[in-house]
């Protein structure tokens, strides 16, 4: 019984909504700081632990897209991946538009959720940390994320020769501890329906991404690879989805794979500068663009944006040897 108290009153102290907009914070007389907290939202997708995981306090929550809560106890000597599940519950919001509860409502309860519906109000948010207030108690926690997974960021090209056509890819990576996980889109020699190899923008194979791992190929035009927080992966991941659905759709805004690709590429770089915290990107400015695009054949822009962006941005680019080849996500009982 006395678990199921410590549990409870985890539980109650902590959860919050999917989606919330740092405007929901106090104001700031800052105009800039206003600013960046109403064009950058905080994503509690993921896993959270208390700010201090102890033996008495060992749970963690992992939040899904699909609304869904789910508690975990750390397990000694284990990832969180291998982490004990102790329950599930459905959660929603009072508003999508501007969130400041979360409700969830269990039916017949358990020794964690009583049954009916509990409420906690939102306090504060940022990229790695929230809190949250229990309205009746007035007692406040503060949530960390847990580093489930790391993220990177790549813009990978090679220029066509005589026997492969071009590849310019932008690539969402994530590794956890076991595996890699590409998905990339871009530009890459493909076979069409008449047997014929021809220049395609869509999802990258994966045999095509993962031979772009590493930037010591001698193909391999400068790459630039930059390592993630994950609010901010999920953030730029909303540009794959966006594109994702239009290929599925057959609405890409040209016929030219190679304008397709750049406006991808401009849209991925500012969904990644917009909302870092330090070291943002310098992008490439118009008028550099549109001397490389009257300077270039339509093939060769892409390598030349990436290797722009490289030269403007080199003191943020991850090389091979800082590149964490072998990682295992571990978590300390206290932090």
């Amino acid at each position: 019984m006395k678990r199921a108290v410590l549990f409870r009153a985890f539980v109650f102290a902590l959860l919050l909504g999917s989606t919330i907009t740092f405007a929901q914070l106090k104001p700031t007389p800052d105009a800039k700081k206003a600013e960046v907290k109403e064009t950058c939202p905080f994503s509690i997708i993921g896993m959270w632990k208390p700010e201090a995981l102890t033996d008495a306090d060992p749970y963690l929550l992992s939040f899904s897209r699909e609304g869904s809560v789910t508690l975990f106890t750390r397990t000694e000597d284990a990832s969180p991946q291998d982490f004990e599940m102790v329950d599930a519950v459905k959660y929603r919001f009072d508003s999508k538009s501007s969130p400041r509860r979360l409700q969830f409502t269990v039916g017949r309860g358990n020794d964690v959720f009583p049954p009916g519906t509990t409420t906690l109000l939102i306090a504060e948010t940022d990229d790695e940390s929230f809190t949250t207030k229990d309205p009746q108690s007035g007692i406040s926690k503060r949530w960390v994320r847990v580093r489930t997974h790391r993220y990177f960021f790549t813009f990978a090209s090679r220029l066509p020769d005589s026997e492969q056509g071009g590849i310019a890819l932008a690539m969402w990576i994530r590794l956890d501890g076991r595996k890699t996980e590409f998905e990339s889109l871009g530009v890459f020699p493909a076979k069409d329906d008449a047997g014929k190899t021809v220049t395609t923008f869509g999802a990258a194979p994966n045999e095509v991404s993962s031979s772009f791992e590493s930037d010591k190929r001698k193909d391999v035009e400068p790459m630039f690879r930059i390592e993630l927080s994950e609010a901010e992966f999920l953030r730029s991941h909303a540009v794959f989805d966006t594109w994702q659905k239009r290929i599925q759709k057959q609405r890409l805004p040209f016929q030219d794979p190679y304008q397709n690709v750049m406006e991808l590429f401009m849209n991925a770089t500012d969904s990644i500068s917009s909302c870092r915290k330090e070291m943002k990107l310098r992008s490439v400015d118009k008028p550099f663009l549109d001397d490389l695009i009257s300077r270039n054949p339509p093939s060769n822009r892409p390598v030349e944006y990436i290797r722009a962006l490289r030269k403007k941005n080199d003191e943020v680019h991850l090389p091979d040897a800082a590149y964490p080849w072998i990682w295992r996500p571990m978590l300390p009982i206290q932090q």
